[in-house]
């Protein structure tokens, strides 16, 4: 995808310039940065799914990002047969981090109050609460963030307390009437991050195969390159690690995160 520059005021102002729903991812960014009083703004729309919208295949996402003086606008075209809602908004995103990062380098993007929160998940599965967060985490790293910070650590056996009653999952739960510290699987799979990404490391390029795994790539300082593998799905999937005239095959249980580091 292209990446257009142009100035903040024409975009808004000539439909010959950008047309439909570049005007309005345009328009979704300048409002952000001047309502949140903010240096930048991003705005994302585009068809979801599952139907098409104003002749617009499913799939055509427009992200934009606006600063003081510019809009830049980027056009997400997803590859054929990916019409998940979910897999789109994901794309969505991880384009619209990457946009940021492309245009300004020198900034260090960190997501500082990520949660699963109950009243939009359920509490109900903890394999899946944690899949989601590993999900998010690892699109953040490949959308260029460099820190992420979970906003809850340890809370109570319902998800609180919280004054208006917005619950949510932690990575430690305690059972107040039995006084018992209650670990969750989502603590596991921060883990894989938190142990084997180091401070410093760099995201590297990697290729796969479905939609269906989440794969995030760095090479740490001291030249050690770390694999993270999400499967959500609900069967084990066959993966083959290749680097350079280095072949590894292997299984990825199914819901399971696992993390390989070549020295």
């Amino acid at each position: 995808p292209r990446c257009m520059p142009s100035p903040m005021r024409k975009p808004l102002r000539s439909g010959k310039v950008l047309a439909g729903r570049k005007i309005s991812a345009s328009a979704m960014a300048v409002g952000a940065r001047r309502v949140g009083n903010a240096d930048l703004g991003v705005g994302i729309t585009g068809v979801a799914g599952p139907d098409t919208s104003e002749g617009k295949p499913v799939g055509t996402v427009y992200v934009a990002l606006a600063d003081e003086k510019r809009v830049w606008v980027k056009k997400i075209d997803t590859r054929e047969g990916a019409v998940d809602r979910e897999y789109i908004r994901y794309l969505a995103t991880s384009h619209a981090l990457d946009l940021v990062r492309r245009q300004y380098p020198q900034l260090k993007m960190v997501v500082s109050e990520s949660c699963i929160e109950y009243t939009k998940f359920g509490a109900a599965d903890g394999v899946v609460n944690a899949g989601r967060l590993s999900h998010e985490i690892i699109g953040d790293l490949n959308g260029g963030m460099c820190a992420f910070y979970d906003w809850n650590l340890l809370l109570d056996e319902t998800g609180g307390p919280n004054h208006v009653g917005n619950l949510c999952h932690a990575p430690f739960l305690y059972d107040r009437q039995h006084k018992e510290l209650l670990p969750q699987l989502i603590q596991k799979h921060f883990y894989h991050f938190a142990h084997f990404v180091e401070p410093g490391a760099k995201r590297i390029a990697f290729s796969k195969y479905t939609d269906e795994l989440d794969v995030t790539a760095v090479q740490n300082p001291d030249g050690k390159i770390v694999i993270v593998i999400l499967n959500r799905s609900e069967g084990c999937l066959s993966v083959v690690l290749r680097l350079q005239e280095h072949i590894v095959p292997l299984q990825v249980e199914a819901q399971s995160i696992c993390t390989g580091v070549i020295v």
